[in-house]
Order: structure tokens, then C-alpha cells, then sequence
């Protein structure tokens, strides 16, 4: 079998060499155009696995050029490179006109994250062509098509009613954390401060969250600061509290927490959307022991990159259902879950540098998986503990 055919449209040097030196390790071959026409003649006459347009590309827009590459060549996979001041419109049109799978924002700096979505991509083409060999009746063909087109319609939506509402829920929020600040100040009961000190820190997440979004659409990069990953996680089991002892108060069953969190370096990141992502993992946990059992949270260091295990040791899931949870809308809990939660854990890790793994078997438990490398060399945070919290 011929290598994977990488081609590269962009009349920028430095933007050619830089996606050539992150597809090294892809074991693929890579082919460069400086503009539309050319492009358009190459992939007329090769098989090419994943063309990635820039924006800028000599003739006009790149969005158009993946159309042009869209209708030629259907089974090619398309990535667009967007400009640093490219607002959120820019990439719902990549999705409607070019039906990209891959956005890459300018500028490219890290090769580890551009490596990532190049082979990310590079095997949805592979999944493709294995699900076009199959056979297919018409009315099978008709039903994917419909149901791609649904999924980008609700994408489309979603993206809308995300862009209208962010700046008044980012308004309540500041309101809400403005009251808790007052508050603080009449309370004198350690307890009481203390749960409101958690509740503020949840609520500054909350307004950290929002500029993050806004950030994005005003294509500003995320703010990242040094965290130590141990004491986050630690205020993320504090956040979620009141969700064990609801469940217990509810079930009479017990959930007991064990955090075996060794030594790891100090990291460089978000730590408001990391917290995000592991109280979605945490509550997840949680729904999938109904019957009580165990949430073991683990952190290890190893080869300059950090592990963290969200273990459980519920109901487990099917193969089919694992290979789908990380889908825009999957869920298995009917009205109750938006199938939104895990997307948002894997994009949070990823825009990390990191990835996210899950192994899981009916009636033996969950466990996930998020490595995050470590960019900056800097001391470790010094903590080392094993525990086992039980609920009161």
C-alpha cells in the first residue's frame, strides 16, 4: 500500500516548512503548491489523502479552493489554515462550503499539536475509504448523507446560540461572583468561608471560561499560567462534594474517592478549562455508579509527559458505545445529558498538547486517560499522597 499524500497549498515559506517538519513521524509523503490553480491540477491527477489550504492562498479564498477540491475529489480530506484575526464565521463557512476536518490557526508554532490533527485526519480518511469499500444499498447512502448534514446544521446552531448568549451569561456571572466576594467579607465561621470560597472559585471559572470563548472569536490566544496539577485536582473533588452526598443522601449507597497522586511537575496551561475537564469526568463518574463503588483519581510523571486516571468501578460501556462517546450529541443518558460533556474534555486536552484515552468493559468500570506533555521545565509541586475519602 502507497504512503499516505500529504499536499500543502500556502504561498507562505515559513507556513510550508513548518507543516512539512510536523509531518515528519507520519510515515506519509508530502507535496507542496504555492497556489489554487496548480493545487487543482495536482489533485486531478494523484490520490491525495489530506490537502490543508491556507487561507491566503494567491487566487482567493481558501474555503473556495477546498470546494473546488470538495467536488473533485470527494474522498480527499480537507484542512484549512486560518488567519490569526479569523473570526468564528470564518470556520462555520470551512465547515458549510468545504466540510473541513481539520482548522489550523495561524501562527503555527508547535509541531506536536499540528502532528496531532494532520494524523487525526489523515485516519478519517482511512475510516472513509474502509466504510465506502462496503457495500452499500441507496437508500444506506442516502441516510449517511442526511444524517452528515443534520449533524452540521445542529453544529451550526449550537455555534450560533453560543455566540448570542456567551456575553449575557458572562454578565450574570460577574454579578453572582460580585455578591460572593461581599459575602465573604460578613462571614466569619471558617465552614461557611470555606464553601464560599469554593463557590467563587467555580464561579471565576465560569467568567474564565466565557473570555475564553470570546477570546476565541476575537481570535486573541487563550491566557496560560503555571498550576500545579495535584492541588487542582484536589479543588475539583472539593467543587463536586455536594454531588456525592446527594447521591448517598438519595441511594443510601456509599461513593468512595481515592486520589493516588505522585509527584509531577508544574504545568503550563489553563487550569480554570482543566478543571472543566476533569468535573466533567468526575460527574461522569459518579452517573456511572448508581449502585456505589469507587472513583480512583491517579497522576503519574513519565518521559516529560504527566498521566491522570479517572477510574470507576461502575456499569462500563460496549465497544460501540466507547467508539461513539467523544460525538457532538451522543449521550446514553436521554434527557439528562447533552452529549456536549466529553467533546469538551477532549478539546480542552488537546488544545493542551495532550490526548485522551478510555478503556471500558460492561460491568468492570471506566477508565480515562489524559496525557498532557510537559511544555516548561519548572519544580515539581512536591505532592505525594495516597487517600481514601468515604462520604459522610
Amino acid at each position: 500500500m502507497s504512503k499516505p499524500l500529504l499536499l500543502i497549498v500556502s504561498p507562505s515559506p515559513i507556513t510550508t516548512a513548518m507543516l512539512e517538519a510536523a509531518s515528519i513521524g507520519l510515515d506519509c509523503q508530502t507535496r507542496q503548491t504555492r497556489n489554487a490553480q496548480d493545487a487543482l491540477v495536482y489533485i486531478q491527477s494523484h490520490r491525495v489523502t489530506l490537502a490543508v489550504v491556507d487561507q491566503d492562498v494567491s487566487e482567493g479564498s481558501g474555503i473556495a479552493l477546498l470546494a473546488q477540491i470538495r467536488e473533485l475529489a470527494p474522498f480527499t480530506e480537507r484542512a484549512l489554515i486560518v488567519n490569526e484575526k479569523a473570526d468564528v464565521h470564518v470556520a462555520m463557512e470551512a465547515l458549510n462550503k468545504s466540510c473541513v476536518s481539520l482548522l489550523l490557526r495561524k501562527p503555527l508554532t508547535d509541531p506536536r499539536i499540528i502532528r496531532k490533527g494532520l494524523r487525526e485526519a489523515m485516519s478519517a480518511h482511512r475510516r472513509q475509504m474502509r466504510d465506502e469499500l462496503k457495500p452499500h444499498t441507496p437508500e444506506q447512502t442516502d441516510t449517511t448523507l442526511v444524517e452528515r448534514t443534520q449533524r452540521l446544521e445542529r453544529l451550526y446552531t449550537v455555534g450560533e446560540i453560543a455566540s448570542s448568549l456567551i456575553h449575557q451569561f458572562n454578565n450574570i456571572l460577574t454579578i453572582m461572583n460580585g455578591h460572593m466576594e461581599l459575602l465573604m467579607g460578613d462571614l466569619t465561621d471558617p465552614h461557611h468561608l470555606s464553601r464560599a470560597q469554593t463557590i467563587l472559585k467555580a464561579g471565576q471559572d465560569g467568567a474564565r471560561l466565557t473570555r475564553s470563548i470570546q477570546d476565541f472569536m476575537r481570535s486573541n490566544n487563550a491566557q496560560t499560567e503555571l498550576f500545579q496539577l495535584n492541588l487542582l485536582i484536589s479543588e475539583t473533588l472539593k467543587m463536586t462534594e455536594p454531588i456525592w452526598k446527594s447521591r448517598r443522601t438519595i441511594s443510601g449507597l456509599p461513593i468512595e474517592i481515592c486520589t493516588e497522586l505522585q509527584e509531577v511537575p508544574t504545568l503550563q496551561g489553563n487550569p480554570g478549562e482543566l478543571r472543566e475537564a476533569l468535573t466533567n469526568l468526575v460527574l461522569n463518574a459518579i452517573d456511572a455508579m448508581p449502585k456505589g463503588g469507587t472513583l480512583t483519581i491517579r497522576t503519574t510523571y513519565k518521559a516529560d509527559e504527566v498521566f491522570i486516571e479517572v477510574e470507576d468501578s461502575g456499569i462500563g460501556m460496549s465497544e460501540s458505545i466507547r467508539r461513539r462517546i467523544f460525538d457532538p450529541f451522543f449521550t446514553t443518558k436521554g434527557e439528562r445529558g447533552n452529549g456536549l460533556g466529553l467533546g469538551i474534555v477532549r478539546r480542552i486536552i488537546r488544545e493542551h498538547g495532550g490526548d485522551i484515552e478510555v478503556r471500558s468493559q460492561p460491568g468492570k468500570g471506566t477508565c480515562f486517560t489524559l496525557t498532557i506533555p510537559v511544555l516548561k521545565k519548572s519544580p515539581s509541586n512536591g505532592i505525594h499522597k495516597t487517600a481514601t475519602l468515604s462520604l459522610a
